[in-house]
């Protein structure tokens, strides 16, 4: 047996050759994405990179073939953003394909040379530190997607998914890279019969172990706080609604929810419209006759309204000046209505970093042209009715963790995901957000109502079960009775933990190898390479 260990022919390369297993290994991992429904392929399908990883000679060749995996992954997971009618954001979509998939590959490329230097234990060790930062990184850094989180592979494998509540999404990638580790050393000790039915003891001890643990999370359930009865409307897709006037579409979500008012003979507390109105084809003066006419529709229906709306107002920034918000605004009756402006926008599709500062960057995205630009809001916070607090999630916010934790962390009662997922018609874009917000129920332990413009409306409980999901583009209007929940999960009190653990280790294993590199000089001879049996 060698240092390396004993890896299939196939895999073994001084230079960049695309193999079977790499390809396998790439399409394994695209289809375990939703709402492709194979979840399971995700707990091997980093094997056949792992064993290349293990007799790998050059790091750059590494990374090219394991990018080569990633970026065959993405692009059948998610191809669907190159599908939009914006030429714009075709291209930068088509950019994010490119760059994402090479972020993902640098943690085995920078962890070869450990492994080389010190045995594949440490190797092991440093590739799962780095790729967590990694996805740290796409999940809180200035610029985030972290919608290709390998943990979200497994976002409708509900026991498996309840770790979240107490890791956050990093703990299910963990335990994937630990699953996909230990399947991997299975196969690479093959020399050895006792140390291969030892690894796979461990393999399966885990997944059994996580899997009733998971189950045990599901029943723990506590009762709910309360509840309150919310009115969905869903007005459904069309192409002549999409070329109708705001007044129009308007008047739309209005019929739909008299029809709902008048068919259960009394008004729910709260009644949700997902955001229709697109205020960069108006005038400030419109916004304030629309926005008074709410209000005066809210209090004769005497239920609250709230209504995913985009709206003008004065950057605080610059004196005069004229901005856009993706906002939420709570009407309530015969009351001051409240509202939430989105905090973080798509990157590049909504918003562009430091355009703020440079307005040209503003050009490259689709609605650049227009006089007023989107801009973010200030902070994350829930929305306020007859006792009730309200979490809104904007869009893409449902995507991202540090939202839903910090509505947490203020009292939300429950969470409401208000999402437009119109630009790609019938593609999976839809599903896979309805999937990922799943993660964030779990993750927060709160219901999550979900109502959209053109996806799935739909109400989720807070172990992550689909109370119910409506049919994607159709025309509806639905009571339901949401439960209330105020008693904050430990991934919501303490954040992510494993991440950070991993920065830290990726920290001392960077410092540790730039003393090790500067000692690397005529005189001072380089640490010795591990044995053998510090491998197996």
């Amino acid at each position: 047996m060698t240092a390396s260990g004993s890896v299939p022919q196939g895999l073994r390369s001084t230079s960049a050759s695309i193999s079977l297993p790499i390809l396998l290994s790439g399409i394994a991992l695209g289809v375990s994405f939703p709402p492709n429904g194979i979840p399971v392929l995700a707990w091997a399908a980093l094997v056949p990179l792992l064993l290349r990883w293990d007799e790998a000679v050059r790091p750059r060749v590494l990374l090219t073939e394991v990018y080569t995996a990633y970026l065959l992954a993405y692009a059948l997971a998610l191809f669907w953003p190159l599908l939009t009618a914006y030429p714009q954001t075709l291209v930068l979509s088509l950019g994010g394909l490119l760059l994402i998939p090479l972020l993902l590959a640098v943690p085995f490329a920078v962890s070869l040379p450990i492994r080389q230097r010190y045995g594949r234990p440490s190797g092991l060790v440093a590739l799962v530190a780095v790729h967590l930062t990694v996805e740290f990184v796409l999940q809180h850094g200035p610029i985030p997607f972290p919608w290709v989180t390998f943990g979200h592979t497994q976002a409708n494998m509900l026991p498996l998914a309840q770790m979240v509540s107490w890791t956050g999404v990093a703990g299910l990638t963990l335990w994937l890279l630990l699953v996909n580790t230990l399947v991997f050393l299975t196969i690479a000790a093959a020399a050895s019969r006792t140390r291969q039915i030892g690894y796979g003891l461990l393999t399966v001890a885990l997944v059994a172990g996580s899997w009733g643990a998971g189950h045990w999370l599901q029943q723990q359930e506590t009762e709910p706080d309360g509840y309150v009865t919310v009115g969905l409307i869903q007005p459904g897709m069309s192409t002549e609604y999409e070329g109708a006037s705001d007044e129009e579409r308007l008047a739309r979500l209005v019929q739909l929810s008299d029809s709902l008012v008048q068919s259960m003979g009394m008004p729910p507390t709260l009644i949700v419209w997902p955001g229709l109105v697109d205020e960069h084809r108006t005038s400030a003066s419109w916004q304030s006759r629309y926005l008074r006419a709410m209000q005066r529709w809210t209090d004769q229906m005497q239920a609250a309204l709230l209504m995913g709306t985009e709206l003008i107002a004065a950057d605080r920034r610059r004196t005069n000046a004229k901005v856009r918000h993706n906002s939420a605004v709570l009407f309530r009756p015969n009351q001051r209505r409240h509202r939430y402006d989105q905090v973080d926008l798509v990157p590049f599709a909504e918003h562009v970093p430091g355009s703020q500062h440079v307005p040209l960057l503003r050009r490259i995205v689709q609605p650049a042209a227009e006089a007023r630009p989107l801009v973010p809001g200030q902070r994350h916070g829930p929305l306020t009715y007859d006792g009730i607090n309200i979490g809104v999630l904007v869009g893409f916010e449902a995507i991202l963790s540090d939202p839903t934790r910090a509505l947490a962390r203020k009292q939300a009662d429950f969470l409401v995901a208000m999402t437009h997922d119109a630009w790609w018609g019938r593609a999976p874009g839809y599903r896979q957000h309805l999937a990922h917000v799943r993660l964030r129920a779990i993750a927060s332990r709160k219901t999550v109502v979900q109502v959209t413009r053109s996806g799935s409306t739909a109400v989720i409980s807070p172990d992550g079960t689909m109370i119910h999901a409506d049919e994607p583009m159709a025309a509806l209007s639905r009571m339901v009775t949401v439960p209330l929940h105020r008693a904050q999960t430990l991934y919501v009190r303490v954040g992510d933990w494993i991440s950070l653990i991993a920065l830290a280790i990726t920290a001392v294993l960077g410092a540790w190898w730039v003393i090790v590199r500067r000692m690397t000089v005529p005189g001072h001879p380089p640490p010795k390479r591990a044995p053998a049996s510090a491998n197996a």
